[in-house]
């Protein structure tokens, strides 16, 4: 106990510092790739370089905490999804439990921890983060970890303190949508334990919040996407991972029931829950994949492709979808502001280090396929609201999840941005 509690103090010192802009480093090994010192010259030449990326994971810029890194770029790897894992559960009580029970799940994907692209953990408490994340850190060497987003939240199932998810990438050919379980389940309507799906063709969808009763909204955000997703020509197949925002944990076993329903007799893909504060009871996310587009080896002059439904009003802050037609991926770390300051002294301080963070691989805002916002109070929430409109161009928003939610790992900070980009024009 001593020494955990000692762990949880040395990591909450550090932890302010865990998603830091992306510092100088060397080349480690093939496939991973850290930025070399260089003048301003350089960097020039440098940024524009970094548009091609040996096929792989490519890490940059090693944030102050062992274990995370500031950046992750996959180039030409399909990618794993995970379901939610819980430290009871799946890891029988003990961090490193958990930690094997997640490598076991990469190693059935065909994917190792050398691969892992981003961890999200969700604690009960800034304690319960810190503690976990002391223990993850002894994992990695300098350079060769994922990028990481904490939320305090609490979880579905009753007497857990903490559950992670991640992605990852995997060096097999994948062409196709595969929604597997390690272990035939009791429960065969279960969520996978994972997915795996091709980088090219990712369909990303904001989420769809619904008000009234939860079962009822439920049923009514899962279907919506669902329907935004046929749209775009993907089938209930072809989902490869969803996110639930509840305002109340208790009610997971209902919508649990409604994505079963709504999937009909295709399994259900990984599932995470995250705890929101809101006046709708539910809100769902949703990625799939687009099975034409997911085969096609062929090069695109498009990128990415933002997506409004004809019947809605667009949005500057979000596109209702985006489709990704990229072998690479941009993944950012959850930025927190770098010093104490209001709502929107913390929102310019993320989205400056977000902007620092894509220009030095090549990309922009303009080319976000999907972002979080994570607030945890009101200031920060309308900083964000109004700063959005700003910083963003308002054809081309990238699909986006904003949630109000119990805390991002630090007091303080009320402001945490994550995003997934593809490399910007030539």
């Amino acid at each position: 106990m001593k020494k955990r509690w000692f762990q949880g103090i040395v990591i909450g010192a550090l932890f302010p510092l865990l998603v830091g802009c992306p510092s100088s480093g060397t080349r480690t090994r093939e496939g991973d790739q850290t930025p070399t010192a260089a003048s301003p010259q350089q960097e020039e030449v440098k940024r524009a370089a970094k548009r091609e990326w040996e096929p792989g994971v490519n890490r940059l810029g090693p944030a102050t905490v062992p274990g995370t890194s500031s950046l992750v770029v996959v180039h030409q790897r399909p990618l794993l999804f995970t379901r939610q894992l819980n430290l009871e559960a799946d890891g029988g009580g003990s961090a490193e439990g958990l930690i094997g029970k997640l490598f076991g799940i990469l190693e059935a994907g065909g994917s190792n921890r050398n691969q892992l692209v981003r961890l999200n953990v969700y604690g009960v408490s800034a304690a319960e983060i810190e503690a976990f994340l002391a223990e993850w850190s002894k994992l990695f060497p300098a350079g060769g970890a994922p990028v990481v987003t904490a939320l305090e939240s609490p979880l579905p199932d009753a007497g857990e303190k903490l559950a992670i998810d991640a992605v990852a990438a995997v060096e097999a050919n994948v062409d196709a949508v595969a929604v597997k379980s390690m272990i035939p389940e009791g429960n065969p309507t279960g969520a996978a334990d994972y997915s795996v799906t091709p980088t090219k063709g990712l369909v990303f969808l904001s989420g769809r919040p619904e008000k009234g009763e939860t079962a009822g909204a439920a049923r009514a955000a899962i279907e919506g996407q669902l329907a935004l997703a046929a749209e775009l020509g993907c089938e209930p197949g072809d989902v490869v991972q969803i996110r639930v925002f509840l305002t109340e944990m208790e009610e997971a076993p209902t919508v649990r029931d409604a994505i079963r329903s709504a999937l009909g007799e295709k399994p259900v893909p990984p599932v995470s829950f995250v705890a929101w504060i809101a006046s709708a009871p539910v809100e769902i996310e949703l990625t799939a994949c687009h099975p034409q587009m997911a085969g096609d080896d062929s090069p695109s002059e498009v990128a990415i492709r933002f997506y409004n439904p004809a019947d809605v009003k667009p949005s500057p802050n979000f596109s209702r979808a985006t489709i990704v037609n990229s072998p690479t991926l941009i993944f950012t770390a959850g930025y927190l502001a770098r010093s104490d300051a209001d709502g929107t002294g913390q929102t310019r301080d993320v989205f400056s280090q977000l902007t620092e963070a894509l220009e030095s691989v090549g990309s922009d805002l303009r080319h976000g396929a999907k972002a979080h916002y994570f607030v945890s109070d009101d200031d920060a929430s309308k900083a964000v609201d109004v700063l959005r409109k700003e910083y963003l161009d308002p054809g081309r928003p990238p699909a986006a999840s904003k949630a109000k939610v119990h805390g991002l790992g630090r007091s303080g900070r009320g402001v945490c941005i994550d995003w997934i980009s593809v490399p910007g024009d030539p």
